[in-house]
């Protein structure tokens, strides 16, 4: 919950949600699937989108920076 923890600039720290909210009644099943159905989203990134030989090479590894893989071991 942390990530809805906001800081403002008086430094008072306090809670924020952004959208829908729960609701109250937690143990109604349909309003819970009809609060998830309404408010819930998956979204997706495609791997491997970097142009071969360019950026990333034949094992997807970034071009440039070999110098430095080898401290991260």
């Amino acid at each position: 919950m942390e990530e809805y923890n906001f800081c403002d600039s008086a430094g008072v720290h306090s809670f924020r949600f952004i959208g829908k909210l729960l609701p109250d009644d937690k143990s109604d099943y349909q309003a819970i699937v009809s609060f998830c159905r309404d408010t819930l989203a998956t979204i997706w990134h495609i791997h491997g989108g970097c142009l071969p030989n360019k950026v990333v090479d034949s094992h997807l590894k970034v071009i440039g920076v070999a110098w430095r893989r080898w401290r991260w071991r």
